[in-house]
């Protein structure tokens, strides 16, 4: 038995085709790249210089609320996949990898949640969305379809707070085109991922799901249903 035809969400593993608009995609893109270019490193916080390091956006591109637009028109497909995890947290995670230090190592996104601590939500699934127009040339993600519960995580060399020192099989990636998602469990191990003959560059989203129910207090989350950003106990200061 393997993740694709386990039933638990923590062990999903879907490749959704035509999930989000190519135009939006490709706009959110260049939106954030220009940020980057425009972006005075220098000036940044030490938190925020390492962030960019590993091939993360700073806080003002990362907390842009614009971000979520992508959202205006996913696929029911997608929102049909998600079960009832409906509330994508906030801030999401993008990623503009260029060079190999800022590869992603085998972990399980329980991993990184654990890391959190008390800001951790009981359990994620993560959207997995690339923003280049031809994804399918470029590094990628690589998924392990093995069935795993929770495994214990350490800090990884080139600077990731959670990693797995194991080798995994059953091994999938997916030859995804602009447009395409990724969905998966947060006990799927999976690493960043360079096919032979393929570019060492990335850009991409992560949106990390969570269930209503697991919500945490005083927390921003952007609700799928409502197509709003809500907290649990008050209106979100992000509704523009």
């Amino acid at each position: 038995m393997n993740a694709e035809n386990f039933n638990s969400y923590h062990h999903a593993l879907k490749h959704i085709k035509q999930a989000f608009d190519p135009e939006i995609l490709t706009s959110a893109k260049k939106r954030i790249l220009d940020g980057i270019r425009q972006c005075d490193v220098s000036s940044l916080s030490e938190r925020e210089q390492i962030a960019v390091s590993r091939g993360e956006a700073p806080d003002s591109l990362r907390l842009d609320s614009k971000n979520y637009d992508i959202w205006s028109n996913a696929s029911n497909e997608v929102i049909q996949s998600l079960g009832d995890f409906l509330w994508i947290y906030y801030p999401p995670q993008f990623r503009n990898i260029e060079k190999e230090v800022q590869e992603v190592r085998w972990h399980q996104d329980a991993g990184f949640n654990k890391a959190l601590g008390n800001k951790a939500h009981k359990q994620i699934m993560t959207c997995f969305i690339p923003l280049d127009e031809k994804p399918s040339e470029r590094v990628t993600v690589q998924f392990s379809r093995e069935i795993y519960s929770f495994l214990e995580h350490a800090p990884t060399s080139n600077g990731f707070a959670a990693g797995l020192k194991r080798d995994f099989m059953d091994l999938i990636h997916y030859d995804l085109e602009l447009g395409d998602a990724v969905l998966f469990g947060d006990f799927v191990p999976h690493r960043t991922f360079a096919p032979e003959d393929t570019i060492w560059q990335r850009s991409s989203f992560e949106f990390r799901l969570i269930r209503k129910a697991d919500a945490l207090g005083q927390k921003d989350y952007f609700d799928l249903l409502e197509k709003k950003f809500v907290q649990l106990e008050a209106p979100s200061p992000l509704n523009h």
